[in-house]
Formats: structure tokens, C-alpha cells, sequence
């Protein structure tokens, strides 16, 4: 008979169940019963607990771990600089961001800027649900009306100690062409957008592919070349902002909301009886992969709850617990 599974994620709003049926029963001599618990990381629900239960004579329980709630983490910069057709450079040292075109007298020089942030401390199957970006103007150029900056994600390394408006890394190492091609050195899509006037916060807030950019440099850290900022339309004079930078006042801030990881903090086993051993296993599929040992229940003199502890949090969106008695 198929022995049904019920998962229980329990929330601010009504009971949630998932049902799954034991359709694999692994062989072994010395094996007498098997049953299959599946965890699944279901990182849209803000849960405070989570059971898993199988109504026979083994029951397994599993305990959220208390980083399931949405995270709000804010990243400064940790290289910024500009590259500038004026401003020879490299400026990756100064207080100061030069983003945009200059005036009459500085020849109508376009600056670009350039930001990158670190996700190391990000943990590992976290989703990023929303990525803004903060950054502070600090002087604007005189007679630059509203204008409108935007973000492009980098395809290739820069340095801000070495960057300037032809050469990308020393000692010889150019952009596609000067000032960064787009399509070679940077992406022509346009990740965020923001427009303003004067002096002040200029935040570009939180788009799809801005949470996109965030998400691919989470799991392919070596794709990690941040953004490009520059006007949209660079023949507008003057238009040119300096923005603070990390090395000034108030440098750049990505802030993120990030939903955790799911976790297993704890398994036990209920009703067990006294005399008996049992094991159990954990792996990411029901139906292929190897079981890995996760802990053995020593046979115990008395019935009573044993609790078992996973330390390893459920990243990959299921994780299934196999128990034997053994």
C-alpha cells in the first residue's frame, strides 16, 4: 500500500499541505522497513515551521531554522572609479565619482563611472528579491538641468587603480574602444534608470534585470565586473554629477532583500521502538543519486522521541530523508 507523506509549512496565513506517496523501497538484507521524507525548499513561503510527517510507525519532524524570514543587507562598494576623456587619470583614488558630460570650457568630456560590490557573505541558495542602489551626488555642473543616469552590467575586468578612459588593465589591456565599447566591454542593456536635478540621493530602484546582475554574480562570482554608469544620452552638455565614492562622505550602497534558504535544522524519530537501530540517509532526488549517511540510531533501552540534526541547509530545492530500521 502506498504510504501517503504530508509536508506542513506553516505561515502567517492557513495551513499549507503538499502531499507525496512512498513509491521506492530500497533493497537490503537487513533492511525491515524504509520510508522517505521530502524537504523542499520552498523559498517563496516566509516559513516559521516546517514538519514533515509519516503516519506509520516512524515519524520524522523537521524544524525550520530561524533564517527564513525576508533580509534586508546592504553592501557598500568595494572599487568604484571613474574614466574620463578630461580627466586622464586613473581616479579610482579620489572622493569623487565623475559621471556625465561636461561643459563648454572641459571640451564636452563624457566620464563614465564604474561600481562593483561583493556577494561573498550572500549565503549560498539565497534569492535575491530586490536589488537598489543608493548613491549621493555631490556637486553638479553649473546649468545641468534634470538628467537621466543608467546602469549597465561590466563584461570585463577593470581595475580602479589602473582604469582610464582607453586602457582597461595595465599595462596594456584596452577597452573594446575608448571609454568602453558597449556589447564587448559592457552590456547594452539597461539594468537600472534614475533621473534628478541638483545635489543630493539618487537611488536607482530595485528592476528584474538589476535582481537578474545581482543573482549571476551570486553564482558565478568570476562574472562579477559590477556596473557601468553613464547619462543616456551623452551628447546632452552639461549633465555631468559627481557622485560620492567609497574612498568620499557616502560611497555607493547596493541594498538587497533576500529571501534564506529553506533548511532541515533537526529530524527525529517518534514511536520507535525500544531494541531497534535506525539510520538515516539524505539526498537531493527521490528516484537516482546516492544515499548519503546522515546519522545511525543506536538501538535504545526504552520507547521514547530521538532528535537528529542536519547540519547542512536544503540549497537545491528538495532534499529527501530516507529512514530504515535497522
Amino acid at each position: 500500500m502506498m504510504m501517503p507523506i504530508v509536508m506542513r509549512a506553516r505561515r502567517s496565513s492557513p495551513l499549507r499541505e503538499e502531499r507525496f506517496d512512498r513509491d521506492w523501497e530500497p533493497p537490503g538484507r537487513a533492511v525491515h522497513r524504509s520510508y522517505v521524507v521530502h524537504a523542499a525548499a520552498i523559498n517563496h513561503l516566509k516559513c516559521s515551521v516546517l514538519r514533515a510527517c509519516i503516519f506509520c510507525v516512524l515519524v520524522i519532524a523537521g524544524a525550520g531554522s530561524t533564517r527564513l524570514r525576508a533580509e534586508t543587507l546592504t553592501l557598500p562598494a568595494v572599487a568604484d572609479t571613474y574614466i574620463s576623456e578630461h580627466f586622464l587619470g586613473p581616479n579610482g583614488t579620489e572622493g569623487t565619482m565623475v559621471t556625465g558630460t561636461q561643459g563648454f570650457m572641459a571640451g564636452m568630456a563624457m566620464n563614465r563611472g564604474l561600481i562593483k560590490f561583493d556577494f561573498s557573505a550572500i549565503p549560498a541558495g539565497a534569492r535575491v528579491t530586490s536589488a537598489s542602489l543608493q548613491t549621493l551626488v555631490v556637486n553638479s555642473a553649473n546649468g545641468a538641468g534634470p538628467n537621466s543616469f543608467e546602469l549597465h552590467r561590466v563584461l570585463r575586468p577593470w581595475n580602479e587603480g589602473q582604469s582610464t578612459w582607453t586602457l582597461r588593465l595595465a599595462p596594456d589591456q584596452n577597452w573594446g574602444s575608448p571609454g568602453a565599447a558597449e556589447g564587448t566591454d559592457y552590456s547594452s542593456t539597461i539594468s537600472g534608470l534614475v533621473t534628478g536635478s541638483g545635489l543630493g540621493s539618487y537611488t536607482f530602484s530595485s528592476t528584474p534585470e538589476m535582481v537578474a546582475d545581482v543573482t549571476a554574480w551570486i553564482t558565478n562570482s568570476s562574472s562579477n565586473q559590477g556596473w557601468l554608469v553613464r547619462t543616456v544620452d551623452e551628447s546632452i552638455s552639461p549633465s555631468g554629477r559627481r557622485f560620492s565614492s567609497r574612498e568620499g562622505a557616502s560611497g555607493p550602497k547596493l541594498i538587497l532583500e533576500l529571501e534564506p534558504p529553506l533548511r532541515i535544522d533537526s529530524a527525529g524519530i517518534s514511536n520507535g521502538k525500544a531494541g531497534k537501530s535506525y539510520v538515516i540517509d539524505r539526498r537531493a532526488r527521490l528516484d537516482s543519486g546516492s544515499w548519503s549517511r546522515l546519522t545511525m540510531v543506536p538501538p535504545r533501552s526504552g520507547d521514547g522521541p530521538v532528535t537528529i540534526c542536519d547540519p547542512d541547509p536544503v540549497t537545491a530545492g528538495s532534499m529527501f530523508y530516507r529512514v530504515q530500521e535497522w
